[in-house]
């Protein structure tokens, strides 16, 4: 009987060899490292594959110093490994070298159960995916013989088939085992490795291997019942004959532990498990803990990190008011008209409504949920599909605890943030399934940390008026805000009133006016600006630290504007733009704050802000404050957006 054992490919005469480079699509400030990566895509992957949609997805995660494992059984999985990870490890960015002892062995092992493991025949090397059926779609080699595609397309919280590669990523060896169990098919077991190129005495092999039986070339899964029982048991894992995924990690990175995966779990799924969708367990040693629906109060309670305790705690009651919530309860906004691109100044709630809800914001601490209509539209000249997501919001305690949380489908877009910032609320905006959600999730890449309307799914011209819907989501708790508070499309010049030259400011001070000591500085009362093309509506600007901001007004078209701005010190007589002085100020100098947009800066006091966003903003610090500042900001026409 044959061996299995790991099998590493030979490029063929004339193949390129290529590098793993899946690793780039997860890096990302906002996941702290790849342990949050890898807990994100086991645990959204455990979720798509539910059996019974009426018992929760339940999920281990085990962490074990191996020191239960044999000698014998380290060589039994590893060996065949050692020369191509040593060859390798040069360029392996966690480790030089497979030390197959286990004095320093630790792995990780993932288990879900109320899954429907991997189904699908692994004999077969190819997949028809154009003209597959759902029903019949092969998930066994989806996951172990592609790359870059996934079976789900886009109704599930992932899609890409590239998540997958977190489990190698995790580990120094780039390496990973997997048992499936699926009805009506007998456990199978398989290995994979991620390494790079590389050459064992003089021979050639590609970064990708596979542990398995070498059947001519192709790797198939052990299915003895011998040998998956010696991985069970050297493993210690919990499957028996139940359906399901087990995942086992060696040499698991050493950014993984306990109090990381258990903080992990409860900032990317506190809703599913309020919900009751999932149960996840973690152990390490001694430690031991599960969080579910029943503990997870507690848990949080109990943590010793205050920050993360209250700030979880408070969306915690958040999520359980946006579950427990009955329709009737919900503030319904009303739809715009028909085929046009959703944007908040076409929004409007009912009179009662608002005249509800001034007081409710102004008393204080009661949870506010709102439904919102939205349209996707399709190029193809399909008719417009109605959808909606909801929004719940409460008043932050502290400005430190405001925010916003965007949810899709249970998983958390951890990357995305409300514009402008939200610091006054606390809030969760809630996508659930339906055309707005497939959308977004053509929006996602790989790592599913926030939206973009250049994805390929996006491009491929299924939709219009993308941005519009992103911008629209994005700014959904200032957007409501403001509804209730009825902003005014008047501009504000009190806004600007003491800081630029042309404000409405009668009687105050001129902070440059001369005069010796003890000289009464001469007042002024300067002219308001002249806002051509209705600027004031369109764009507001606003003072900011030492210098000021450019920001979006309430009837602010992103699809038709660029705004060039020129800056200078005020004069006394003459045009302050043509007295400016090259030893005045430099605009590249500045400290600059800036979002949802492109700037390009000409001369020393020009800049000109391009492809903008709805909720764009800009900023300027760092000018002299003993100067009056003069800014100008015009309007000038770019293609409308198809």
């Amino acid at each position: 009987m044959q061996l299995p054992d790991w099998i590493l490919k030979k490029p063929n005469r004339g193949e390129k060899l290529r590098e793993a480079s899946q690793g780039a699509h997860f890096a990302s400030g906002s996941l702290s490292n790849i342990g949050e990566a890898l807990i994100r895509e086991s645990i959204q992957n455990s979720l798509d594959a539910i059996e019974d949609v009426t018992k929760p997805v339940e999920v281990s995660f085990m962490l074990s110093d191996g020191s239960s494992i044999s000698d014998e059984s380290m060589a039994y999985w590893f060996d065949g490994l050692k020369p191509h990870v040593e060859a390798a490890g040069s360029e392996i960015l966690l480790s030089n070298s497979l030390d197959c002892e286990n004095e320093n062995f630790k792995f990780l092992s993932i288990e879900d159960f109320n899954t429907k493991g991997l189904q699908g025949n692994h004999h077969i090397d190819y997949v028809d995916d154009q003209n597959e059926r759902p029903e019949d779609r092969n998930w066994f080699w989806y996951f172990w013989r592609t790359e870059g595609r996934s079976p789900k397309r886009g109704e599930g919280r992932g899609k890409w088939g590239l998540g997958k590669f977190v489990y190698p990523a995790s580990s120094s060896v780039r390496a990973f085992f997997g048992l499936t169990i699926s009805k009506n098919e007998n456990p199978r077991l398989m290995g994979q490795t991620v390494l790079c190129a590389h050459r064992i005495n003089g021979e050639q092999y590609t970064c990708d291997g596979d542990w398995g039986i070498n059947d001519g070339g192709f790797v198939i899964p052990v299915t003895t019942t011998q040998t998956i029982r010696k991985f069970s048991e050297d493993f210690s894992l919990s499957r028996t004959s139940e359906n399901g995924f087990s995942i086992v990690i060696p040499w698991v990175s050493g950014d993984l532990d306990f109090e990381g995966i258990c903080k992990h779990v409860i900032a990317n799924f506190l809703q599913a498990i309020a919900a009751n969708e999932l149960r996840v367990s973690v152990k390490e040693g001694q430690s031991n803990c599960e969080i579910n629906q029943d503990t997870i109060e507690l848990i949080l309670g109990e943590m010793d990190d205050v920050e993360f305790k209250e700030k979880w705690l408070g969306y915690y009651y958040l999520f359980l008011e946006g579950e427990t919530r009955k329709e009737s309860d919900f503030y319904h906004l009303q739809p715009p008209e028909a085929g046009t691109a959703p944007r908040w100044n076409r929004m409007s709630m009912k009179p009662e409504n608002v005249e509800e809800l001034k007081e409710k914001i102004h008393e204080g601490e009661e949870i506010l949920a709102f439904r919102v209509p939205i349209a996707v539209q399709r190029l193809s000249g399909q008719a417009d599909e109605p959808s909606c997501f909801s929004v719940i919001l409460q008043r932050a305690t502290t400005r430190a605890k405001g925010g916003v949380v965007f949810l899709r489908d249970s998983l958390r877009i951890s990357e995305e943030r409300s514009r402008p910032k939200v610091t006054e609320f606390r809030a969760i905006v809630f996508i659930s399934s339906g055309p707005l959600s497939v959308m977004l999730s053509h929006c996602e890449g790989p790592a599913h940390l926030h939206w973009d309307h250049h994805m390929p799914g996006i491009k491929s011209g299924r939709y219009k008026n993308v941005k519009s819907c992103l911008d629209f989501v994005r700014q959904s708790v200032n957007g409501i805000i403001a509804l209730i508070r009825n902003t005014s499309d008047s501009p504000d010049f009190a806004t600007l009133s003491g800081f630029f030259p042309w404000n409405e400011a009668a009687g105050e001070n001129a902070p440059g006016g001369s005069g010796g000591k003890g000289t009464k500085k001469k007042k002024r009362s300067p002219k308001p600006p002249k806002l051509e093309g209705g600027i004031g509506v369109q764009i507001r600007i606003e003072r900011y630290q030492g210098g000021f901001k450019v920001l979006p007004g309430p009837n602010f078209d992103s699809s038709t504007v660029k705004i060039r701005i020129r800056v200078a010190y005020d004069t006394s007589r003459g045009n302050p733009f043509s007295k400016f002085s090259e030893f005045d100020f430099n605009l590249r100098k500045m400290a600059c704050k800036y979002f949802g947009l492109t700037r390009e800066f000409g001369k020393l006091n020009v800049v000109t802000l391009t492809d903008l966003s709805d909720d764009f903003s800009f900023a300027l610090d760092g000018f002299d404050r003993n100067r009056d500042l003069v800014v100008q900001a015009r309007m000038e026409k770019t293609e409308r957006e198809e």
